[in-house]
């Protein structure tokens, strides 16, 4: 891909035109996109030239996706609940009831967590979480327990 300047106003995927810059790490730029098919503005995430064609390095992120949706099927188990199969970089972790799980997210983003949660039934009763770093699914975890105490006691039923 081009520069960051450069990709401003380009369309990748016939689907994603970006907008503008948001952020840069090590492995990626995170742009502002609008989605021509779905009509809405969307972050994409394009890694910088070169990492896409080095096997070893998408190896390891590869495996390191695989070891966090490990980690957050197991928390879920050990908290007595349901987490769907996943190939993706997150795991839906059902919560119960849409309340509870929208009451889950707002305990979350008080502890300085941000989650997705899925609107559309069968799934409305999970929350989204994405594969982190091994400390930032520690730090999650910790922040798990205390935020699904705050929002079963906060959800109507």
């Amino acid at each position: 891909m081009a520069t960051t300047t450069e990709s401003i106003g380009r369309v990748l995927a016939r689907r994603y035109r970006i907008e503008s810059a948001l952020g840069s790490g090590t492995s990626a730029t995170v742009y502002a996109a609008w989605d021509v098919v779905l009509q809405r503005r969307v972050a994409v995430k394009v890694l910088h030239p070169g990492l896409a064609d080095d096997g070893a390095f998408l190896r390891g992120v590869i495996a390191e996706v695989v070891r966090g949706r490990d980690d957050y099927h197991a928390l879920a188990a050990r908290h007595g609940l349901r987490s769907l199969p996943s190939s993706t970089n997150f795991v839906c972790l059902e919560i119960g009831t849409r309340a509870e799980a929208e009451a889950m997210v707002t305990a979350l983003l008080e502890a300085g967590v941000f989650v997705r949660k899925p609107w559309a039934p069968p799934i409305d009763g999970f929350i989204r979480v994405t594969v982190g770093t091994a400390a930032e699914r520690e730090a999650f975890a910790e922040r798990f327990v205390e935020a699904l105490d705050r929002a079963r006691e906060k959800a109507p039923t």
